[in-house]
């Protein structure tokens, strides 16, 4: 039975209860109005955070990866546009071949590899890019939202092997937005290579050769620009004793195959070594020399931030120092415009396959040119039309883009 004194001890409980949630609700709501979201999300983030440091490693090694197809497919193109492999001799990463169709056959599962490699690398770009601006939404940057639309269109439109195989150019692999040169170098030693050993093999090896073909601009190589100024071979070569090793693997018979990258950029670099001489060119043939004064400030909002010209949709040479000029042969733009000082540390444009990594490196509002063809024997020569040059150059005049290096390329995946 329950008694008066039980019914009052249930109710005084009760009424601490109530007493309790009443007092402590406001006081959670103060603590959400004056505590930082950012501390109160701290917990949370963690986990966001561990995810993002293995996108980040996980990137790092599909492009790797990616690197080392890359440069066994330039190997691989270069000894299939031969008319016909030499003797049974004849290996390509250390597996003898003996005719053209055993080689493509090579080159074909290469080329696999190679796009699912680069598509898993876009997809996962797409998710640190989702991760940060998850971590970091007050340093969100604006990003066209038809960037991301615009790469998985491209990515899904690859070039075939073929059309790849037909290609002409360096007998390195390229990759831009690092600046960086790759190449494979098989060999019979099956340990890993130390720094003297790589500069050892570099010494042996016909390395010139993958550099000398180089496109600086439109009608020359590095190797012409070397016969030119002949004290530029000593330059070169200590540019090609700073090779890095990146990586190794076991191929058949025995062999081994290095992958080494060298960088176009810095005081050692092929960019700086090759200015003052491209500079000197440019003179002879009386085209104007730009500077643009820090004093020179438009009254009006700057609207752009950089210059991006979209090259996707030709199979354009890339070199040091390309010209954008316009359907009648007028120079819209030159390596001379940019301050040769930004050129030793950062080249004279920044390349790059996705639009998302250019924008997060020249800021949030580019303009986009479409470049139209290319002309010259090293197809470096980028035509625009008329009206978007006649756009170029007004905003140029008013910011100063060209000369503060602010110009951007779209390639081909």
């Amino acid at each position: 039975m329950i008694t008066t004194k039980s019914k009052l001890r249930f109710w005084l409980a009760a009424g601490y209860v109530l007493g309790v949630l009443v007092a402590a609700y406001p006081a959670y709501l103060l603590y959400q109005i004056f505590i930082p979201a950012s501390s109160q999300s701290q917990t949370a983030a963690a986990p966001n955070e561990t995810r993002l440091a293995e996108l980040k490693q996980q990137l790092q090694l599909v492009s790797l990866q990616i690197h080392r197809f890359e440069a066994e497919l330039v190997l691989g193109r270069k000894l299939y546009r031969q008319e016909s492999l030499k003797d049974e001799k004849t290996t390509y990463l250390g597996q003898v071949v003996t005719g053209h169709d055993q080689l493509l056959a090579l080159l074909n599962e290469k080329w696999s590899r190679l796009q699912n490699s680069k598509t898993n690398r876009s997809k996962l770009q797409r998710q640190r890019i989702q991760l940060e601006n998850l971590l970091n939404k007050s340093d969100v940057k604006t990003v066209n939202p038809s960037i991301l639309e615009l790469d998985e269109e491209h990515d899904s439109n690859n070039a075939s092997l073929e059309k790849y195989l037909a290609m002409t150019g360096p007998d390195v692999y390229l990759y831009w937005p690092s600046r960086d040169a790759y190449f494979v170098m098989t060999t019979t030693t099956a340990s890993k290579p130390t720094n003297d050993k790589v500069t050892e093999f570099l010494q042996k090896s016909s390395l010139q050769s993958f550099m000398v073909s180089l496109p600086v601009n439109t009608n020359q190589r590095v190797i012409d620009k070397l016969q030119q100024q002949p004290n530029l071979t000593e330059n070169l070569k200590k540019i090609t004793q700073r090779f890095y090793f990146q990586d190794h693997w076991s191929t058949d018979n025995g062999h081994t195959s290095w992958l080494l990258r060298v960088n176009l950029e810095g005081p050692q670099g092929l960019s700086a070594s090759l200015l003052p001489s491209e500079l000197a060119q440019l003179r002879s043939l009386s085209l104007p020399i730009f500077q643009h004064s820090s004093q020179q400030q438009s009254t009006e909002k700057n609207v752009y931030s950089a210059v991006i010209f979209d090259c996707r949709k030709l199979s354009t040479q890339t070199g040091l120092f390309p010209r954008i000029m316009t359907p009648k042969g007028e120079s819209v733009y030159t390596v001379s415009q940019t301050d040769p000082n930004r050129i030793t540390p950062k080249g004279a444009m920044v390349y790059s396959t996705l639009l998302a990594t250019l924008v997060s490196e020249l800021g949030s509002s580019p303009l986009l040119i479409s470049v139209q063809e290319t002309r010259g024997t090293y197809a470096m020569d980028w035509v625009i039309s008329e009206m978007d040059a006649s756009k170029v150059m007004t905003i140029n005049e008013r910011n100063g883009l060209f000369f503060k290096g602010r110009i951007g390329v779209l390639l081909p995946d």
